[in-house]
Parts: C-alpha cells; structure tokens; sequence
C-alpha cells in the first residue's frame, strides 16, 4: 500500500475514533453483496459497464460484496470527506496487481474550500457527467473503470467570474495519476501489450458557460495524455511540459520530436442547459480527437476549415423530469467514432520512412521531390507536393493524410486508455478480451489491446418510480462496430487490408438491460436490487442477471 492509501486511512481511523464521541462529523456507511450470473462468457454488457470496475468482464460466475464509509467534517468554509470501499471480488480481472480477492476499491481525502478542491488518493475522476444521467457513459473521464491512485485540483462546480456581471462561468480541474495495472513481470509481449507500468496520467478539462436564466450555453476542452512507462521493457523519457502542452519533444526523441510527446486523446464539449417548470435538459455535442488532424481548425495544408477532417460526434440529450413519478431521467445519445480523419495515412509514408509537412519543407520541396518521389523539375509549390503524395497510387490514393486516428489507442502504449481489462472511456469500444470468444486470432492480437474503436451507436436510457420504494432502470443500445484502423491496416502505413478482417462490412449488436430496486417500506435501510440483460447480434448472444442488496446505516 502506498503512502498516499496510507494517509488517507489513517484520516478514516482518526476520524471514525472523533465520531465516536462528537456529533459534529457524519458518518455514513453501507455493505452491499450481489451475484452476476450469466449463461455464456463475457458477461452483458450491461451487467458489468459503467461499475466503476467493480465486477468483472469474462467469468460466467461472480459474487461481489462491499463495504464502505464515509466521514464529513465541517469547519467553517472548510469541508472535509474521507470516504473509503473495501472489495471482496471473485473475479478481480486478468490484468491485475491485485494479488488477492479482496482488495481496496477506493480511498480517499477530498477537502472543499468555497469553490476550490482538492482530492487526494484512489478516488474516480468522472466530471462530465452527474448522478442524473443513465447514457452509455462519457467516452473520457467515464465511469467504466476502477478507481486509480490520483491527486485531483481545481474547480469542480460552475462558479461565477468576477465583473462579469454574473454572466460568465467557469469550472476545470487538473487530475495527476499513475497506470499501474501490472506485477511488472512481462514474460511475453501479449504481457506488455495488456499491461500499464509505471505510466504517468495528466488529465485535465476547462469550461466556460454564459448564464442566460433558462439557457446556459457552454464549452469545453478535455485532454488525457500518458507519459513514461515502458516499450518493448525499456524506460521512456518523461518531457512533462512538452507532453502537458503537446509540443514535440527532442528529449524523447523519434515521432514524439516531431509530432507531440506522449499519448494523447481529447475531445471538444459544446452544448446547452435549459431549466423548464417540467424539469431541466442538457443538450450536449461531443467530438473526440486523438491528433492534429482531429483537433486543429487548419487542416494539413493550412486551410482553414472547421473540423474538416474530424466527421466524429457524440450527440445527446439528458432530461430530468421534476412532475413524473414514472419516469425521471431519460438518457438519448447517438455516437458516431467510426470516421476519425479518414483512411488516408497519418503522414506520407514513402519507403518505409514518414515524412510530416514540417521535414518535406526542411528538407526543401524540389528535393523531396526530386530525390525522394523521383520527379524531375524545380520550383515546386507545397500545394504541388502535397498533391502529388495525396494521388499518388502508393501513398495517398486520393485521401487526405492525418487519419487512421485509433482512438483510446496509441502505438508506444498498446494497452491503450484501459486500467484493469476496463476501457477508460464509452464501454463500447472493446477490448480484445471480449472478441476472443468470437475471434481466438483476434483474441490474441499484440499490437493493441482495444480492438474496436470504430463503431456508431444509438442509445436510450432512462429510470423512475413505479411506486415510493419500487424504481425501474434500463439500458439499451444499438451499435455497428467496424473494429479498428489498427488491425485493419496492420501497421497503419499499408493499404493491405488484414486477410478475413473480422468485423468487415461492420457488425451489428444489441445490448440491453432492465432493472428494478425495491425498498420495503418497514426496512428502510435495506434495498434489494435486480437486473436482467440481453445482448443479442454478430459479437455477443448471451443472457444474464444480477441480483443483489445493500444496506445503509
């Protein structure tokens, strides 16, 4: 256990022992057990999505129970909150440190001064969305995976700017982690691509909101990057700067000096709250970008032109009902990632060596052109040389370079945006563990550990009250999965396709779940939960439950 878990529980017991004695700290605790089970491997989606990691992918059986407290403190302006889970999980996942069953899910101190926080220790980092919400999860910063060790700073809640009138908002936090997912004992390269070791996680988000009474609109930045950790068993240099504003970094060196150092996965937020007598809705439109090519308004020949080559989005609305007893949330989302900047190249490759617009001017365009295309002349123009690679029946094939983005994905970190076997975004891409029931070769693949990234989807959530202790939920969604630039072009620089590609012409699939929580009137404090899901298409067919309770005290 590391020094920050250790401080952290010393809080819990110091202010357990306080409560003890004194009304003034809150002290909140639950147990909760529950059994999936599930007639084929790996389980619905749905039984095990959006959990926060807590029960398992692959095993057909799995009995999971929790315990957890929470302690509040209030001085002043000050608020204290130590909260902590303890896990017993009889399926912990297949890439994990965890050497027992059971282990800590969480722990954590967070202290709120006015608008400002700070959390210290293993605590999720999911901001997009609130409790009110039943999507298929935010495709960054989600709620998809465990909890990791993590310092997290900023201003969590939209908060007024000063001389503004009252008019202008602003929230954004900067979360710092560690990947660790591993023993560090790599016997294999199918070992080093599941793994994370010793990789450095920035995660950072900003919004500004105009307050219009009943409309607020907003924007938003979200950046995710690795750095450090280990390729092939050796240790990669750390340019923390240059990585924290993705500029090339000589330290590292190779495609980090020209391109942007580390690993690096973003999306641009944009929507609107509205507040009606029936209750309030979030519009929310979503494009996510891994790259220059996704995220820049210019694109590759300094054209200005607005998302030009970024034709991927995830479009919703949430709507939380203030007068329905029967339905009180509902969850519309649509989610496209199957384009990400097109088929072309990420850069012109010719001979097996890249070339970025930055070393065809440096190395002059009469000799690129010359010595490197073998076409004779002089006086070229970029415009010429650009497209010359962008025709060319080798190179470009008449697609625009910059794309085969791989989200999640990144070829110097092959575990890719997981921890623990989990996606650390939508659950709907997938992992080469769920395809390898249906594919054994996929299910084997070494390059990367998330297999489809690739896919449009449309989902539909939405929970309420039947009765005062009896609420319903469900979850059901529709995708086509085209797998991943990855795996499709194998190396990324080949118009070769990958023979008998498995998701060819995309996949269809549905996955769904329905589920009822009943608290008895005369037990207050007890709920017994229950769902039932079905998964039925070209990926998954199986069906599957869950039933469990808690009790609050």
């Amino acid at each position: 256990m590391n020094n920050q878990l250790r401080l952290v529980f010393a809080f819990v017991l110091v202010l357990f022992l306080r409560g003890l004695y004194s009304q003034e700290v809150i002290v909140e605790s639950s147990v909760e057990t529950g059994v999936v089970l599930s007639g084929n491997s790996p389980v619905p989606l749905w039984l095990s999505a959006r959990q926060e990691g807590r029960w398992g992918l692959l095993e057909k059986e799995q009995f999971l129970t929790t315990a957890q407290v929470s302690l509040l403190k209030n001085i002043n302006n000050w608020n204290f909150l130590v909260d902590a889970e303890l896990d017993y999980n009889t399926d912990i996942g297949m890439n994990s440190i965890v050497n027992t069953k059971c282990y800590f899910h969480h722990g954590f101190l967070k202290i709120d001064w006015h608008f400002l926080n700070l959390t210290v220790g293993r605590h999720k980092f999911s901001p997009i969305f609130g409790d009110d919400y039943s999507g298929s999860g935010s495709y960054l910063f989600g709620d998809n995976f465990r909890p990791m060790d993590r310092i997290t700073v900023g201003i969590p809640e939209y908060t007024k700017v000063p001389f503004t009138f009252g008019k202008v908002e602003i929230r954004g936090e900067l979360t710092h982690g560690k990947l660790d997912d591993t023993k560090g004992n790599f016997t294999s390269i199918d070992d080093f691509n599941y793994y994370h070791q010793e990789i450095l996680l920035h995660e950072k988000y900003a919004y500004v909101r105009f307050d219009g009474g009943k409309w607020k609109p907003y924007v938003g930045l979200l950046h995710s990057v690795f750095m450090g950790g280990y390729k092939n068993g050796n240790k990669i240099p750390i340019d923390y700067w240059k990585t924290f504003f993705a500029k090339g970094s000589e330290k590292i060196g190779g495609g980090d000096a020209t391109n942007a150092a580390g690993a690096h996965m973003g999306m641009f937020d944009f929507g609107i709250y509205t507040s009606h007598d029936f209750g309030n809705i979030h519009f929310y439109y979503q494009k996510p970008f891994s790259d220059k090519s996704g995220m820049y308004l210019l694109t590759w020949d300094n054209e200005f032109a607005i998302f030009k080559y970024n034709k991927d989005q995830i479009a919703g609305m949430n709507v939380s009902f203030n007068n329905i007893r029967w339905l009180k949330n509902l969850t519309i989302e649509w989610i496209n990632t199957k384009y990400q900047s097109g088929e072309g190249f990420p850069d012109p490759m010719v001979n097996g060596q890249y070339y970025t617009p930055h070393m065809i001017r440096t190395m002059g365009l009469d000799k690129f052109m010359n010595e490197v295309l073998d076409i004779e002349g002089s006086n070229f123009t970029f415009d010429e040389v650009w497209e010359t690679l962008v025709g060319h029946p080798d190179i470009g094939r008449g697609h625009q370079f910059g794309g085969r983005d791989g989200y999640m994905s990144n070829g110097d970190y092959p575990g890719g945006w997981t921890f623990h076997g989990k996606v650390m975004g939508s659950p709907l891409n997938l992992t080469r563990d769920q395809i390898a029931h249906r594919n054994p070769i996929l299910g084997t693949y070494n390059r990367n550990y998330i297999v489809n990234d690739r896919f449009r989807a449309f989902h539909i959530g939405g929970k309420g009250e039947i009765t005062n202790n009896l609420i319903w939920k469900t979850m059901l969604t529709f995708s086509v999965n085209w797998g991943s630039y990855f795996n499709e072009y194998p190396g990324r620089y080949t118009w070769e396709r990958t023979e008998n590609y498995f998701f060819n012409g995309g996949l269809k699939q549905f996955y769904s779940m329905i589920g009822i929580e009943w608290t008895p009137e005369k037990l207050s404090k007890i709920t017994v939960k229950s769902d039932f899901a079905l998964d039925s298409g070209d990926i998954f067919n199986n069906l599957g439950a869950k039933f469990g309770a808690i009790w609050t005290f």
